[in-house]
Parts: structure tokens; sequence; C-alpha cells
């Protein structure tokens, strides 16, 4: 009984640590098993992150550059390039996108068949729902590179070419004009789809064979009816000029003839505006004396006026004077006056009885 207490004992120790490693061993399963369903995505600067939930169908979008760890068993995580892109189709095979001739089939408005190379510039929008849409409509990846820019693009551009026809390809402006057109209607297909077109640009074009030939005559034909039309221009443009040297020479005689008719007319008005002046003159001076004259001869008329009147009011107040006894008094006064001068002489009396009158002999003034 003693001897196998101990073994007993050791057997359970064992036990427990079998257990322990075992508990341990799962847990480091678990774990390694859990740490390897989570994996990161890496964003670069120029990238947009994309998580898709395969199980709840979610998108989520990262438009930050960094590093985002998800679940790889639940979700798979992706990037695009928001950059602007390029989608070349061209006839040459070591060019452009699928490696091979991929050139777009245009037949003009008259028949003819052209070759066009194309080259489209597009890119994302940046927005999150966008981006989404993106993603639910084209898959994961590029997928909406081939479904929606480059399929839309042949198709839009092969339609706006095609309005042309074979001469209108050789001339740049209506070629552009069409690439304009091309991208203004891919916008209209592609925006609501979150992709924008930037540059539409056709790169180079050539017809068939035949269709070369046929060209290369047609402007053989083209510059010799070219040239002939120059020519006629030419001509006409000689004898225009003959005619405008005419003119001008005509023009000049006219010019100078005018010119010195001018003369004679400024000529003329200024000897008119100079005798008028004059006259003018003469009239002010003659009227401004004749003015002065009849204010001074009214002057000397109102001063005779004035005089007479005063030397008739005069005489008039005398000749009322006079006619009373003031008139008899003065007459005697001044006969007194002049008595008192007077001398008489003569005999105051007489022999005889016989009367003599007393005779006046005239007087001798008194002198004082």
């Amino acid at each position: 009984m003693k001897k196998n207490k101990p073994q007993t004992i050791h057997s359970r120790k064992g036990t427990t640590t079998f257990y322990l490693a075992l508990i341990g061993g799962c847990l480091l399963v678990w774990g390694v098993v859990i740490m390897s369903t989570f994996a990161m995505g890496n964003v670069k600067g120029d990238e947009v992150g994309i998580l898709v939930n395969n199980y709840a169908g979610t998108i989520e979008v990262y438009p930050n550059s960094g590093t985002n760890i998800y679940n790889a068993i639940t979700s798979d995580f992706l990037t695009l390039d928001k950059t602007e892109q390029t989608i070349e189709m061209t006839a040459d095979p070591s060019r452009g996108d699928l490696r091979k001739s991929d050139f777009v089939k245009v037949k003009t408005i008259d028949g003819s068949n052209v070759n066009v190379d194309v080259t489209i510039l597009y890119k994302m929008n940046r927005d999150a729902k966008s981006i989404k849409r993106i993603i639910s409509e084209s898959g994961l990846g590029n997928a909406y590179k081939q479904k929606w820019v480059r399929d839309y693009s042949r198709s839009i551009c092969r339609h706006e070419l095609g309005k042309l026809t074979t001469e209108d390809f050789y001339k740049s402006t209506l070629r552009t004009e069409r690439a304009e057109a091309s991208k203004k209607r891919l916008n209209e297909m592609l925006n609501i789809h979150g992709i924008k077109i930037t540059s539409v640009q056709i790169q180079d074009f050539n017809f068939y064979a035949e269709y070369e030939a046929k060209i290369k005559e047609k402007k053989l034909a083209d510059q010799e009816v070219q040239e002939q039309i120059s020519q006629a221009k030419a001509a006409t443009e000689r004898k225009e000029k003959r005619i405008n040297e005419r003119k001008a020479v005509r023009d000049v005689a006219i010019a100078n003839y005018i010119g010195d008719l001018k003369t004679v007319l400024l000529k003329a008005q200024a000897e008119a505006e100079k005798a008028k002046r004059e006259a003018d003159a003469y009239y002010y001076e003659t009227t401004q004396k004749a003015k002065a004259d009849l204010y001074k001869r009214q002057k000397e008329a109102k001063s005779i006026i004035a005089k007479r009147t005063a030397e008739a009011q005069g005489l008039t107040n005398l000749c009322k004077a006079l006619a009373g006894k003031g008139g008899k008094n003065m007459v005697l006064l001044e006969y007194a006056k002049k008595l008192s001068g007077l001398t008489l002489m003569g005999q105051p009396y007489t022999i005889g009885n016989s009367v003599n009158k007393v005779q006046h002999m005239g007087f001798v003034p008194t002198q004082r």
C-alpha cells in the first residue's frame, strides 16, 4: 500500500500538465487562427481605399492615405487610382492598353471607312457616394475601366466622328469639334456612374488604301483648281491695284482742287469778315459821335432855352413892374439922372411985350 501512493500522485500531476498543455496549444492555435483572419490594407496618397464586407454587403471608403486593419475572412480591401488615367485605342499593336490593333473604326457620313486612334483621359469622382456606386455596379478591381469608360468611349466617338465627311477629317478644327462633342456626351452618360471624362483626343487617322488613292487624286485636282483660282485672284488683285492707283491720282487731284477752292473761300470769308468788322466799327464810331453831338446840342438847346426863358421872364416881370406907378417913377428917376448931368444955357428973360418960347439946345454932361 505504501508503494502505490507515490505512483498515484505522479499520475495526477501528469494528467494536469497534459490538459494544461492541451489548453495552451488550443489557445495558441486559436490565437494564430484569429490573427490570421486580420490583414492590413495600405492606401497611398494617389489612391482611395475600399473595404467591402462580403457578408453584410456594405462598402466603406478610405479617401486618405494610411494603413487600415480589416477582417480578411469577411471582407475584401482594395485600392483604386484616383489620379487622371488614360485609355489609348490605337492601330499600333506596340502601344495602347490591349497591346494589339485597337483603333476605332468610323464610317463617315459620305460612306468612307476611317481608322481613328483615340486617347481618352478620365478620373473617378472622389466622393464616397460615387466610389461606392462604381464598385456596386462594376465589381472589384478596374472592371469599370473596361465596362464603362472603354466601351462607352468607342461607341460615342464612333457616332460623333461619323458626322464628318471624308474631306472634313482633314480639317483639325472639325475633328476637335467632334472630340469635344464626344467628351460632352460621355460625361452626360458616365457622371452618374461616378466617372468624369477630362479629355478626348484624336491622335491619328487613316483611310483604306483605295480611299487614300482617291483622296490623293482629289487633292491633286483640288490643288490644280486652287492654283487656277489663285492665278485668277492674282489677276483680279492686279486689276484692282491699278484701278486703286488711278483712283488715288484722281482723288489727289480732286483734293488739291477742293483745297484751292477752300483757300479762296476762306480768303473771301476773311475779307468779308474784315469788311464787316470795319463797317461795324465805322457804324459804331459814327453812331457814337452822332449821339455825342446830339447830346451836346440838346444840352446847348436846353441852356439857350433856359437862358431865353429867364430873360423873357425878366422882361415880363419888368413889363409888369413898368406898367404901373413903378414904371412912371423909374422913368422920372432916369430922367432926373439924365437932367442931373445937364447944363441949361439960355436967357431966362425977355425985353418987350411979346412971348418967346424956350428952346432946348442940348446938354453937356457934367464931368465928375
